[in-house]
Formats: structure tokens, sequence, C-alpha cells
């Protein structure tokens, strides 16, 4: 699920400044009446902004905090006057016009990019929360880095219930990170020891028990590169495609259109959790295919969080 994108980026508002028929064609006049569309915007250096549109635009204007603006076709490249340190965000404001005239206005909020992700996967996780076992979820580290400004998503970067955001730890091949759904971490547990770093979330929290999506990200924003996910369901479910709720069939459907979580937008497709009990943790079995195959439910007192899974 890793996706080299050089960039963290969160896109938070478009508000549009003309009102098009759906075509977007006047077709008395033939002109283009549809204001063009942001699709992607990454950060290629620490003080640089690319802005990807569907149509080729010139910026109205610069941002107050750019130092530059260069219009080439479908981008928008912004110098900053300063550099952003790694996970630090910025707001950036503008507004670009296409060929017709048509402008769409932007705000978004930038975050300085980590050059050092780490490879890292979602590794176990359990659901269930009791006082003594309460919800965590174990991320393995598979490729040497920095966690700076990695984003853990109870649901995804587009529409989440939670979320923890990772200070900056370097870690190495076999690290593992175990964040609590806590507000603190129980007094025997130490923050960092040896190769286990421990995290609690800072609210007494709870994953959802029986339905839910899990996604791992590069940033805190909207439109973060996701690089690992897990959506769990009951195999016995009916509702909203055996998924629960709204919410969480649309949170798979996004990760499907990703190529993030293979397969139908079921409850089929999901890792069984019918069986699922906060003794019982959902483990990967070694694979990564984006698919509930790579999952297993274990064995009750099967806890295996900080250390190689069963």
């Amino acid at each position: 699920m890793k996706t080299m994108l050089a960039s963290i980026i969160a896109l938070m508002v478009l508000v549009s400044c003309t009102q098009a028929p759906i075509s977007g064609i006047d077709y008395f006049s033939g002109k283009d009446n549809m204001p063009p569309k942001l699709i992607k915007a990454e950060t290629s250096a620490a003080d640089q902004v690319v802005l990807s549109f569907s149509e080729p635009v010139v910026s109205v204007g610069k941002p107050s905090c750019a130092s530059s603006v260069q219009s080439r076709e479908n981008l928008l490249i912004i110098s900053l006057f300063s550099k952003l340190d790694t996970a630090q965000s910025l707001r950036l404001c503008g507004r670009v016009k296409d060929r017709s005239g048509n402008t769409l206005g932007y705000e978004i909020t930038v975050y300085g990019m980590n050059s050092r992700i780490p490879g890292i996967l979602i590794n176990e996780f359990t659901t269930v929360s009791t006082p003594s076992n309460p919800s965590r979820t174990e991320l393995l580290v598979t490729e040497e880095g920095n966690t700076a400004g990695l984003c853990l998503y109870d649901g995804t970067p587009q529409s989440w219930e939670k979320r923890v955001v990772l200070d900056a730890w370097d870690v190495k091949a076999g690290d593992f990170i175990v964040i609590w759904w806590t507000a603190r971490l129980p007094d025997n547990v130490a923050p960092r020891s040896g190769n286990v770093i421990n995290i609690a979330c800072g609210k007494d929290e709870k994953l959802p028990s029986y339905s839910g999506v899990l996604c791992l990200a590069r940033s805190p924003g909207s439109t973060a590169a996701i690089l690992d996910a897990a959506v769990w369901a009951k195999a016995s479910g009916s509702a909203y495609e055996g998924l629960g709720n709204k919410a969480n069939l649309e949170r798979a459907s996004y990760l499907q259109r990703q190529g993030q979580w293979l397969g139908a937008v079921s409850a089929q497709s999901a890792i069984d959790s019918e069986k699922a009990s906060a003794t019982k943790p959902f483990y990967r079995t070694g694979k990564d295919t984006n698919t509930k195959a790579d999952w297993c439910l274990g064995k009750a007192g099967s806890l295996s969080f900080g250390r190689p899974n069963p």
C-alpha cells in the first residue's frame, strides 16, 4: 500500500465563483461556463507547492505567503517565502481562472513535507474494548524513516471520527508503534522501550467494535496519500452492504477508488468481525494484497502488541 508521493497536503475548502449547468457548456454561445477543479496538491520542495487542475489555469494575484506563482498548463507552481518544517502547517488561499474566465477560489492547508516516510503497515488491532484491554492499533515498520506527521484515522482522510498524528520518531525496519486509544498510557508502559513506541491518543476512545475502517496516511490532511488501510464488518451484516452504516460504506468506497482495499464494497470483502473480542486481535498474516486475505482473527488471549504476530 505504500504510495510514493513527495508531499503532504490537505484540501480543505473549494469555493466556486461561477454557477454553471452540469455540462459546463452554454449551448447558445458555445462558451465553457464550468470553473476549473483542483485535482491534486503536493509540495515538491520545502518551499514549493504544486497545484494540479482539471484544465489550464492562471493565477489571479498570488497568496500572501507566496514569493512567486507560475502557471504551466494545468499546473500552478507556488514558491513560498519561507521553508516549512516537517509536518508544519500553513494556510494557503488564492484564486485561479481558466481560459474562458471562469474562476475558482481555493483555501488549503499545506504541511511541510516529510522526505523520510518509512515503509509502514497496520499490523495488529483490536476493536472491542474493556478497561483491562483497551482498543489498540499496532504499526509495523518495514523500512527506516521518520514518522513525523503520519496520521492514523478511525475512518479516512476525508471522513473520520478520530485520529492520531504521530510525532517525529526515527524508526527502522522491525520497530513497532502501538497506538493506545486511551487518554494516557498505563503506568507500566513506557513511551519508548527497545524497538517499541507507545502512543496514547489523548482521550479514552475505542474503535467501532464490529464495523469500521482504519487508515494510515502521510499527513492529517484530507487529500493525504494513504499508506495502508483495513476494513472490518460482520459477515452476517446486511445494512449498507453489510458495513453497518452510510459512513463506513462511503469510506470503504473511497479506499476502493484509491486502490487501497480491493474487492466489492461489502461485508463479504471485509475482515470478518463476527467473533471479535477484546482479547482476540486482528493481525496481519504476512501478506499485503490490500484484501481481507491479509488478515486473521487471533485466538482469545493471543494479543501480541509490540511483538511479532503469531
